[in-house]
C-alpha cells in the first residue's frame, strides 16, 4: 500500500528487501478498488488502517476478503483497530559498519529498553478511554477546519466530505486523532505554523 508512514517504508524498502523479499506498492488514493488490485500470488499483504501522513483509507473489509479467498497471509496497523493477522520478527546478524543495525532498531523496534517496556505496558491500561476521548475530540477539530475560510481543504476519515469515507466507516468505529489540512500555499502554511509554540 502507499502511502505508508515513513518508518515502514524504510522497513519495507531497506531491511526486508536486503532478505529477497519482492515488495508491490498498490496506491490506495489512485486505485479505485484497492482490494481487486491485490494480485494472487502475492504471500502477505501489509496495509495500513489509515495511512499516515495522507489519511488515506484503503478498502480494509475487501482486501481481507481477498486475501481470505486466495488463502494470503495479512498484516495491518492501526492505533484504533488492531487487525493483526501476521507477526514477522526478523533477526539480523553479521552487518557491514554500524549504520545497518542503526536502521535496523529504528525500523523494527528491535531495541525497546526495560524503561520504555514499563512506559508502554503503563499506558496500555487507559489506552482505549484517551483513544476514544482523541478521535472525538478530532472529529469536532476537523469540522471547524472544514468550515473555516482559510482552510483550502481538511483530510480526516471521520469526515464525510473524505474520499475514503465509507471504507473508515466500515472498518473502524472512531477515526484517529490525526488530521491533515491544506491553507491555500507554502506561505500561508508558514504564516499559520511559525507563530505557534
Amino acid at each position: 500500500m502507499s502511502p505508508i508512514y515513513s518508518g515502514t517504508s524504510s522497513f519495507i524498502n531497506e531491511t526486508l528487501k536486503r532478505f529477497g523479499v519482492e515488495v508491490t506498492f498498490v496506491d490506495v488514493e489512485k486505485e479505485k478498488n484497492f482490494a481487486e488490485a491485490v494480485e494472487t500470488e502475492y504471500q502477505d499483504i501489509y496495509f495500513e488502517t489509515i495511512a499516515n501522513p495522507t489519511m488515506a483509507v484503503p478498502d480494509v473489509l475487501g482486501t481481507l476478503k481477498v486475501a481470505e479467498k486466495h488463502k494470503i497471509l495479512t498484516s495491518s496497523l492501526s492505533a484504533l483497530t488492531l487487525i493483526l493477522v501476521f507477526i514477522v520478527v526478523v533477526t539480523v546478524a553479521n552487518y557491514e559498519n554500524w549504520k545497518r543495525p542503526k536502521l535496523q532498531q529504528l525500523t523494527t523496534g528491535s531495541s525497546l529498553s526495560p524503561y520504555d517496556a514499563a512506559l508502554l505496558t503503563r499506558g496500555l491500561k487507559t489506552l482505549a478511554l484517551r483513544m476514544k476521548q482523541l478521535s472525538e475530540n478530532a472529529l469536532e477539530i476537523a469540522k471547524f477546519l472544514e468550515s473555516h475560510l482559510k482552510v483550502t481543504c481538511v483530510y480526516y476519515p471521520g469526515l464525510e466530505s473524505h474520499p475514503q469515507h465509507k471504507y473508515a466507516k466500515e472498518a473502524m468505529n472512531k477515526s484517529s486523532g490525526m488530521i491533515v489540512f491544506e491553507v491555500g500555499s507554502a506561505e500561508n502554511a508558514i504564516k499559520l505554523v511559525e507563530p505557534l509554540k
